[in-house]
C-alpha cells in the first residue's frame, strides 16, 4: 500500500470515527511516506520512507523504486495492523527489485492459479475481494482492523473475512430506527443502548444494554437530585432521604412531610392533636370519645361578647376578654363587656345599643334633633293667600321643640303687592293703600283728533283695569285718522272725503281724475326715430290710472323690401336675423367664407376668406382670399390635400410611395403600408394606443406610473407593464414612475454587482464530521463611496442587519441549513436560501464553509462561489458539475427562485445519466417543479459514479439562481482528497464563444500547478474548436451537454464556433504542491470582462492569489499599485499575472485597467482550497 493510500484510509476512517483520532491518523500515514515515495509517477532513484506505524490504517511504508536503477529501499520498522508483524526491507541489488515482503508459509502462491497478494494494489478487479489479507496472501473483502472496508451498516467478520450485517462502530447504527440503539457493543456487534454507564445520561446506568434509571460514585444523578443507596432521589422532598440520605422523617401519631429538606408534620392521625405545637412529640393529646381535643390554649386569651347580636360596639356596648382555663378545654367568664340597657332620656348616650340615641324613652317629648312643620297663626289664615308654614327642631336631648321659624303671618292688605296680605282669600279689595280702580273693570276710550271719531272710518274702544288696581291700560279697539289711498271708496284721513290722495302721494293715487296727458309705450330711444311717434290718455274717476295710449306709432319688424326704417334703430333694411322679409345678411356686413370640402377648412394649406354683404342686405359677395385643397405631393412638406396628413399622396403622385409594412398612426387610428406603397385604411385602436412603431399597443414603451411603492413601467413591446417594487429595504421608492435611490432597478447594469442577492447553503456534508463549527458566510463588497445598510431575511424572519462602509467589506456568518447534511435526496426546501438585500450596490461571495481552521481543527471541504444580483438573473441555464464520486457522495445543482409561482423544467444532457428522485424531479433527470420566493431545489446525481448532472438545461417561467457543484469529490478521480465544490451558473444569454484559461499558483512552485478545465457545448450539433496555443485540447464536441476535459498546467485561449460554459477545477492535494484540494471556478468570456473590480480574498486562509488575464500591455493597477508578472498567453494577445497577496489587512482589493481584464481569485488552506472569478459583466452575448 503507498502512503497516499495510507492517508486515504486514515481519512475515510477518521471521518467514520469522529475528528478526535484525526491527527492520530494523520500522523501514523504520514510516518510511512519517505523520502522517494510517491503514486502513479516515475521518480529517480531515492531512498525508500522508513517504515511508519500503521494503527489501523496503514502497512509499513514502501519504497517505490525507478526500474532499472539502483536505490536503497525503505528500512523496516512498520508493522501492518492485521498481525503486528514488521515489514522486512534491506538493500535492494542493481536493476530495482522491490523489498522484500513477510508472507506466511501457508499463503497461497499460485500454482492453482489463485491470486497471490502482498498489498491492496494486487486485488483491483479480483473476485475475493479488493483488499489483500497479507497473513493467507489471499484477496478478501474486508479487514477486520479496517470498518472503511464495509459500508455503514455492515462489519468485517474476522472468520470469513466478509462484510456481515452488524456494527463495529456506533456510526453503523445510525440508520437503526429503534430510537434505543445508539451504541455498538464490540462483543456481540449488535446496536444496542449501551455497554457502559458513562453512554447512559446522568441518572441512569447501564443494564443489560439498556439505560435504566440507578447510579453509582463514578456516574451521578441528574441535576438536582442525589445518589441514596444507588437510587437518584430528590433530598429536598424524600420521606426516606430527607434533607441527606439515610435520614428519614417519622412523628408518633402524626403524618409527616418532606419539604425543602426539612421535615414537619403534614397532619394528625385520627384521635390525636398537637396541642403544645411541638413537633419533637408529634401530635401529643388524644381526643376523648364525643369531646374536643385543643379547644384553646390553657393561658391564651382572645375577645368575647354575650349580648344579642348586632349590638357590640353599637352605642355603650362594647366587647370584653375570656381566658382559656388550664386544661385547654375551655374558655373562662368574658370580663369588661358592656350589654345594652333601657333607653332613657336622662343620659346622652344609645343605652339599648340600637344605633338611635334618646328615643321616646323616659322623658321624652320629641325625636333629638328630629325637624317638623308649625304655624302660630289665627285659624283659617294657614296656607291662604300669602300665609306659609315654618319649620321647628327638637333639642338634642329630646325634651322640648324650638322656635318655629320661617313661617308667614297676616299683615294689612295694600295694592303695593299682588298677593293676598292679610290671607282672607282677596287680593287687593279696595280700601287698601295705592288702589285707582278695581282690578279688571273696563271703560270707553277713543285716541284721535278731536271731531273726527265716528267720521269716515274712525271709531272709539275700551281700556281694562289691570290686576293690582293701580290704573287702566291702553285704549283697544279705537280707529284713528291715517292717509287718504285711491285703491278703495273709503275716507281713511276721517275729512269727510273720499280718494283725495294724489297730491299727497298716496297709495294707488297716479293722476287727478280726468285729466288728459301724451304717452308713448314704445322702447326707451325709439320715440320720434324712424317710423315712431307718441299719442294721448286720460285719467280714469278714481284717479288710480290712465286709459289706453292712441295714435302713438312702435317699433316693428325691419324688411329690406322698402327704405324705411320700421323698428326705429337709425338704420333702414336691417331686418338680417330678425325675421325681415328679403334681407340675407346686414348692407356692407363682412364673414368668414370657405367653399372647400367639409373637414378641410384649416387642415394643412386651407384657410377661408371674407365675403361682404351688398348695399340692401339682400346677398353675399364673391369669397376673397380663401386656399381649398389641392394635389397633395411629397416633395414639399406640405398638407395641399388639407386631410390631416403630410405627403400622403398614393404611390404614384411624385415621391409619395411608402414602405411596405411600415407603420404610422393618425390620432389613434393605425395605418399600414400595403405591398404597392399606398398606406392602407386607418383602423382604430379603440382601447389601445397607437405607436408609430409597434401599431396598437396596450401601452407606449418608456412610459410609466407608480402604484403605491410599486413602479408600473409599459414593457418594451408594448403588451402590457412590469411591476417593479421600489423596495425601501434598499432605500428605494417610487416617484414619477420610476424607482429612486442607488439601487434602482433601472439604474443597475447587467454585472455581477448589485442590490439583491439570495446566499444558499448546498450539499456538503463531511463537513459534520470533519469540523462542525465551521461557518457558512458571506463576503458582502462595498462598491461605493457610500455606507450600505445590508438586512439578511429567511422568509418572514429578519436574520441580522450590518452596516458595511464605504469601499470595504463585511464578512457575515449565517446559520448552516438542512441542504449541508442532505446527500441522499434531492430537495425541495421552502425559504431554503436567505435574502440579502443593500441600500448601496455591492458584491457578494458566499463560503460553504468560510475557515479552512477553525476550533482547533481543519475543516478539509470548502469552497466559495461569485454571487450573482438578481438584476443579473435570467430564466436559462445550463449545469456544470462532477460526476458521482466514491461512496456515492453526489454532484449536485441548486435552483432559487426570487419570485412566486417560478415554474422550472429540467432537461438532463443527452451525455447525463440518473439523479436521485424526489421533489418533482424522475430519475432520469427531468421534471418540471415550482418554487417560491426564496424556495431552493437541490438536484442530487445518484450512486454510481457515471452519473454526472452537467450539461443539464435549467429554463423557467421567471428569473432564477442556479448553483452547481459536487457534495465532496477527488480532482482528478482516484487522486486526494476529496472536496466541497460549488460555483454560481452563469445565465445562457451570457455565455460567450471566445474564453482564456489559466491554472492556478501554489506557495514555492516556480510552474502553476495543474488544473482541469472543463469545456461544454451549450447549442445544439457538434461545436467546433480551435485553440491558441494550437492543439491544447480536442478539435470538437458531439453534442450539447456533451464535454470535453483537458488537464494542463498551461493557460490557453479556447474559441467555438458555438457558445461554450467553461468550468476550471483545482485538484486535489495528492497531485502536488502540498497545499489545496479540488474548488471550482467558472471561466469568464473575454466579452464579459471589465476595467474595475473590487474583490474580496479571505484572511482566514494561509494564501490567496488573483490571475489577471489583461490584453498585452494593458496598464493594470491593484490596490494603487502597478501590476507587473504579466506572462504572454501564446499568440493571443493576452497576458496573464498570478499575484500572491500578503498576509495581513480585511481581504479587501480594488483592482483598474485602462482596458478590459478577467480575474480569477483563489486561496489554499491545509487540505482545502477555494476558486471562483472576481467579477464579470452579464450583458447578452
Amino acid at each position: 500500500m503507498t502512503c497516499f493510500e495510507s492517508r486515504a484510509i486514515a481519512i475515510r476512517t477518521a471521518r467514520w470515527m469522529g475528528k478526535a483520532v484525526m491527527a492520530t491518523l494523520l500522523l501514523a500515514a504520514a510516518q510511512g511516506c519517505g523520502g522517494g515515495d510517491t503514486t502513479n509517477t516515475t521518480t529517480p532513484p531515492a531512498t525508500g520512507g522508513s517504515g511508519g506505524m500503521a494503527g489501523n490504517a496503514g502497512n509499513a511504508g514502501d519504497a517505490s523504486i525507478d526500474t532499472g536503477k539502483g536505490g536503497t529501499a525503505g528500512s523496516g520498522g512498520g508493522y501492518d495492523a492485521s498481525d503486528g508483524k514488521a515489514g522486512s526491507g534491506g538493500s535492494v541489488p542493481e536493476g530495482g527489485n522491490d523489498a522484500d515482503v513477510v508472507v506466511p508459509p501457508d499463503a497461497p502462491d499460485g500454482s492453482d492459479g489463485a491470486t497471490v497478494c502482498t498489498k491492496d494494489g494486487d486485488c483491483v478487479g479480483n473476485a475475493g475481494g479488493p483488499y489483500c489479507d497479507t497473513k493467507t496472501g489471499a484477496c478478501v473483502e474486508c479487514k477486520p482492523a479496517d470498518p472503511s472496508t464495509c459500508v455503514v451498516g455492515m462489519y468485517c467478520d474476522a472468520a470469513t473475512l466478509k462484510c456481515t450485517p452488524g456494527c463495529d462502530s456506533v456510526d453503523d447504527c445510525s440508520t437503526v430506527s429503534d430510537a434505543g440503539t445508539v451504541t455498538c457493543d464490540p462483543n456481540t456487534h449488535k446496536c444496542v443502548g449501551c455497554v457502559s454507564d458513562d453512554q447512559c445520561p446522568l441518572g441512569l446506568v447501564c443494564k443489560s444494554n439498556s439505560c435504566e434509571p440507578g447510579c453509582t460514585l463514578q456516574h451521578a444523578c441528574q441535576s438536582g437530585f442525589s445518589c441514596c443507596a444507588s437510587k437518584c432521589v430528590d433530598i429536598s422532598q424524600d420521606l426516606d432521604n430527607c434533607g441527606a440520605c439515610a435520614k428519614p422523617c417519622t412523628y408518633p401519631n402524626a403524618v409527616a412531610q418532606c419539604t425543602g429538606g426539612n421535615c414537619v408534620i403534614d397532619s394528625c392521625n385520627p384521635g390525636f392533636e398537637n396541642c403544645d405545637k411541638n413537633i419533637v412529640n408529634g401530635c401529643e393529646t388524644p381526643i376523648p370519645d364525643g369531646g374536643v381535643g385543643c379547644a384553646c390554649q390553657p393561658g391564651e386569651v382572645q375577645d368575647c361578647y354575650t349580648g344579642p347580636p348586632n349590638t357590640k360596639d353599637i352605642g355603650v356596648c362594647k366587647g370584653g376578654k375570656a381566658t382559656c382555663n388550664n386544661g385547654g378545654n375551655g374558655w373562662g367568664p368574658c370580663v369588661g363587656e358592656v350589654l345594652p340597657t333601657a333607653e332613657t332620656c336622662f343620659t346622652p348616650g344609645d343605652d339599648n345599643c340600637n344605633g338611635q340615641v334618646n328615643e321616646f324613652g323616659a322623658g321624652c317629648v320629641c325625636t333629638p334633633n328630629a325637624t317638623e312643620s308649625c304655624y302660630t297663626g289665627p285659624p283659617g289664615t294657614q296656607a291662604i293667600g300669602a300665609c306659609t308654614d315654618g319649620n321647628w327642631t327638637c333639642n338634642a336631648a329630646g325634651t322640648a321643640w324650638g322656635p318655629c321659624t320661617g313661617q308667614v303671618l297676616p299683615t294689612p292688605e295694600t295694592c303695593l303687592t299682588p298677593v293676598d296680605d292679610n290671607c282672607n282669600g282677596e287680593v287687593n279689595e279696595a280700601g287698601g293703600a295705592g288702589c285707582q280702580c278695581t282690578p279688571n273693570s273696563t271703560q270707553p276710550c277713543y285716541g284721535g283728533p278731536p271731531g273726527t271719531q265716528n267720521v269716515g272710518t274712525c271709531k272709539g274702544g275700551t281700556q281694562t283695569c289691570d290686576s293690582l288696581g293701580l290704573g287702566y291700560g291702553p285704549c283697544n279697539g279705537d280707529i284713528v285718522p291715517a292717509p287718504d289711498v285711491c285703491t278703495d271708496n273709503l275716507d281713511n284721513d276721517c275729512n269727510g272725503t273720499i280718494n283725495d290722495g294724489y297730491s299727497s302721494g298716496a297709495a294707488g293715487c297716479l293722476c287727478f281724475p280726468l285729466a288728459v296727458s301724451t304717452c308713448y309705450t314704445g322702447p326707451n330711444g325709439t320715440q320720434g326715430v324712424g317710423e315712431c311717434k307718441s299719442g294721448v290718455a286720460a285719467c280714469n274717476a278714481q284717479g288710480s290710472g290712465w286709459g289706453a295710449c292712441t295714435g302713438q306709432v312702435v317699433p316693428s319688424t325691419d324688411h329690406c323690401t322698402d327704405s324705411v326704417d320700421n323698428d326705429c334703430n337709425g338704420v333702414i333694411n336691417d331686418g338680417f336675423g330678425k325675421g325681415g322679409t328679403g334681407c340675407v345678411c346686414t348692407p356692407n356686413a363682412q364673414q368668414d367664407c370657405y367653399t372647400g370640402p367639409n373637414g378641410t377648412l384649416n387642415v394643412g394649406e386651407c384657410k377661408g376668406g371674407k365675403a361682404t354683404c351688398n348695399a340692401n342686405g339682400q346677398g353675399w359677395g364673391a369669397c376673397i382670399g380663401q386656399i381649398i385643397p389641392d394635389l397633395d405631393s411629397c416633395l414639399d412638406t406640405l398638407d395641399n390635400d388639407c386631410n390631416g396628413v403630410v405627403n400622403d399622396g398614393n404611390h404614384l403622385a411624385p415621391g409619395c410611395a411608402c414602405a411596405p409594412g411600415s407603420i404610422k398612426c393618425e390620432g389613434n387610428n393605425r395605418r399600414i403600408c400595403d405591398a404597392v406603397g399606398d398606406w392602407g385604411p386607418a383602423v382604430s385602436c379603440g382601447g389601445q394606443i397607437c405607436s408609430n412603431t409597434l401599431g396598437c399597443v396596450t401601452c407606449l414603451p418608456g412610459t410609466s406610473s407608480c402604484v403605491g411603492n410599486t413602479a408600473h413601467k409599459c414593457k418594451d413591446d408594448g403588451s402590457g407593464y412590469n411591476d417593479i417594487l421600489c423596495d425601501p429595504v434598499m432605500g428605494s421608492s417610487c416617484v414619477g414612475g420610476a424607482c429612486t435611490g442607488a439601487c434602482a432597478p433601472d439604474g443597475l447594469q447587467k454585472s455581477y454587482i448589485g442590490c439583491d442577492y439570495y446566499p444558499t447553503v448546498t450539499v456538503n456534508h463531511e463537513l459534520s464530521n470533519t469540523n462542525p463549527t465551521a461557518h457558512f458566510a458571506v463576503a458582502v463588497s462595498n462598491t461605493t463611496a457610500t455606507a450600505a445598510t445590508v438586512t439578511i431575511t429567511q422568509g418572514a424572519t429578519t436574520i441580522t442587519t450590518v452596516t458595511v462602509a464605504a469601499n470595504s467589506v463585511q464578512v457575515i456568518n449565517l446559520p448552516w441549513t438542512t441542504l449541508k447534511t442532505t446527500w441522499t435526496a434531492t430537495t425541495l426546501l421552502a425559504n431554503g436560501a436567505y435574502r440579502l438585500r443593500s441600500t448601496q450596490p455591492v458584491t457578494v461571495y458566499q463560503f460553504n464553509p468560510l475557515e479552512y481552521y477553525v476550533g482547533g481543527a481543519y475543516t478539509y471541504t470548502n469552497d466559495a462561489s461569485l454571487l450573482l444580483p438578481t438584476n443579473a438573473w435570467k430564466t436559462d441555464y445550463m449545469v456544470a458539475a462532477r460526476n458521482t464520486w466514491d461512496y456515492s457522495y453526489p454532484g449536485f445543482y441548486a435552483v432559487v427562485a426570487s419570485e412566486d409561482a417560478t415554474s422550472v423544467t429540467l432537461t438532463p444532457s443527452p451525455t447525463g445519466a440518473a439523479v436521485i428522485a424526489g421533489a418533482g424531479v424522475a430519475a432520469n433527470g427531468t421534471g418540471t417543479v415550482v418554487l417560491n420566493r426564496g424556495s431552493v431545489l437541490q438536484v442530487l446525481s445518484s450512486g454510481s459514479t457515471a452519473n454526472d448532472v452537467t450539461g443539464t438545461i435549467v429554463t423557467a417561467t421567471k428569473p432564477i439562481q442556479v448553483i452547481g457543484g459536487h457534495d465532496c469529490t477527488d480532482v482528478p478521480y482516484g487522486w486526494h482528497w476529496c472536496d466541497h465544490i460549488e460555483e454560481s451558473m452563469f445565465p445562457i444569454a451570457t455565455l460567450g464563444k471566445d474564453y482564456l484559461t489559466t491554472a492556478p499558483s501554489l506557495p514555492g512552485m516556480a510552474q502553476p500547478k495543474t488544473a482541469i478545465v472543463r469545456i461544454i457545448a451549450v447549442e445544439t450539433g457538434a461545436t467546433a474548436l480551435t485553440y491558441d496555443p494550437p492543439g491544447a485540447g480536442p478539435a470538437s464536441i458531439a453534442q450539447r451537454g456533451a464535454y470535453v476535459e483537458i488537464n494542463t498546467p498551461n493557460s490557453f485561449r479556447v474559441i467555438g464556433d458555438k457558445k461554450l460554459l467553461i468550468a476550471q477545477y483545482m485538484e486535489g492535494q495528492s497531485v502536488g504542491g502540498g497545499s489545496g484540494d479540488p474548488a471550482m471556478a467558472l471561466a469568464v468570456p473575454l466579452g464579459q470582462y471589465r476595467g474595475d473590480y473590487l474583490f474580496h480574498a479571505p484572511t482566514s486562509y494561509e494564501t490567496n492569489y488573483v490571475n489577471v488575464l489583461a490584453p498585452t500591455g494593458a496598464a493594470v493597477t491593484l490596490d494603487g499599485a502597478a501590476l507587473g508578472g504579466f506572462v504572454a498567453i501564446g499568440g493571443t494577445g493576452y497576458s496573464v499575472s498570478r499575484f500572491q497577496f500578503a498576509t495581513g489587512g480585511n481581504g479587501t482589493h480594488r483592482l483598474t485597467s485602462n482596458q478590459a481584464v478577467g480575474i480569477t481569485v483563489y486561496g489554499y488552506g491545509q487540505y482545502t482550497s477555494y476558486w471562483y472569478p472576481g467579477g464579470l459583466n452579464l450583458s447578452d452575448l
